[in-house]
């Protein structure tokens, strides 16, 4: 199967905010029973990558991402969404005032029976004003709750040396959002790799251990403070963002 058989994409324009931010999207839509990946992917899956070097007009664009499902292929985790995504873009402007233009290069992995990664191009202007996108406003309603939100009462992390990285274990004080909870551990660390997380909950207290394990030649550490901790169980998801020490 080729390529654009697989996946089609598309970049919606949206509209300007009031406060000068401009949301815009991008559309995946993939062959039925196919799949892409969340920002984390999990042990089995390809990380997504953004170059918007083409850009104008433009200071940083900040994806929203939606609440992923976790899948099991050939015994190991995958996290993403299944036939397509649409990805909400939060761009800030250096002129809000007037047109952008967003330009760059996407890289994605598919998975069926097989995965692969794609890569695409997008050329698109954004309008000064536009008009709001109920696909993108479903989108960004479908993110994760955050810590408040949730009603998180405590998060710490313990970390200690192993063989061959770190250990790190989180204690949540959070109900339960339903069964088969998924805790995914990232770090602010790009050259970071952060294993399938063991998971166990008695009553309020959901516990996880994971393993940071280095992949480039920068010295490992791990910064709590710029840790992501997402809980993921039945369509619901929390983001929290930073964990205490123990």
């Amino acid at each position: 199967m080729a390529e654009g058989d697989i996946a089609r994409h598309e970049l919606l324009a949206g509209w300007r905010g009031a406060n000068g931010t401009h949301i815009a999207a991008l559309r995946i839509e993939l062959a039925p029973e196919w799949k892409t990946y969340w920002r984390a992917p999990g042990e089995a899956g390809i990380p997504p990558h953004f170059d918007w070097s083409g850009s104008e007009n433009i200071a940083s664009i900040t994806p929203v991402w939606p609440t992923p499902e976790v899948f099991e292929l050939n015994g190991m985790q995958t996290i993403g969404y299944k036939d397509g995504l649409v990805l909400p873009l939060m761009v800030t402007l250096n002129d809000p005032s007037k047109e952008a233009r967003i330009a760059g290069n996407i890289e994605l992995g598919v998975c069926k029976d097989i995965c692969m990664p794609i890569s695409f191009g997008v050329d698109t202007f954004l309008p000064s004003k536009g008009e709001r996108v109920p696909a993108i406003v479903s989108a960004i309603v479908d993110r994760p709750l955050s810590a408040e939100e949730a009603n998180v009462e405590r998060v710490t992390c313990e970390v200690r040396p192993t063989e061959d990285g770190l250990a790190v274990e989180t204690v949540i004080e959070m109900k339960a959002l339903g069964p088969d909870e998924t805790v995914v551990i990232e770090t602010n660390a790009p050259d970071d790799w952060v294993t399938e997380a063991v998971t166990t909950r008695s009553g309020n207290t959901l516990v996880s251990l994971a393993e940071i394990l280095p992949m480039g030649q920068s010295p490992l550490s791990f910064d709590r403070s710029g840790a992501t901790i997402t809980v993921l169980a039945s369509g619901h998801a929390v983001e929290i963002k930073g964990c205490q020490a123990d």
